[in-house]
């Protein structure tokens, strides 16, 4: 029983200090976890029932201050419809910029 116990807390430990080596790496380069690949999968499984489709998709993700990002997206023929099916659009060419703050209260829009 008690080899079982230092193995769990020595999983936890270790699956602690992987996830702020995770936060450490999210905070410098954000790049690495906000891809285009991830992003189309994010609107794909969150979006689903809008059914989104586009042409063109592309985000990036900067460091341009401690604890502070700017995150970019664009899309071409991005569209969308209304679950029921009443009502469906698409937009020829969408920019959105946003900046955050992260500090230890949580993540902050500074601008959009």
């Amino acid at each position: 029983m008690r080899c079982l116990l230092k193995w769990t807390a020595g999983g936890a430990a270790l699956l602690l200090l992987a996830a702020a080596a995770a936060a450490a790496l999210f905070l410098e380069h954000p790049g690495v976890f906000v891809t285009d690949w991830a992003a189309a999968a994010a609107v794909k499984r969150f979006g689903r029932a809008y059914g989104p489709s586009w042409e063109t998709l592309s985000v990036t993700a900067d460091r341009y201050a401690p604890r502070r990002h700017r995150y970019s997206l664009r899309a071409t023929k991005l569209c969308a419809r209304e679950p029921a099916g009443r009502v469906s659009g698409c937009l020829s060419e969408l920019e959105l910029a946003v900046t955050v703050s992260f500090s230890r209260r949580g993540a902050r829009v500074e601008r959009l």
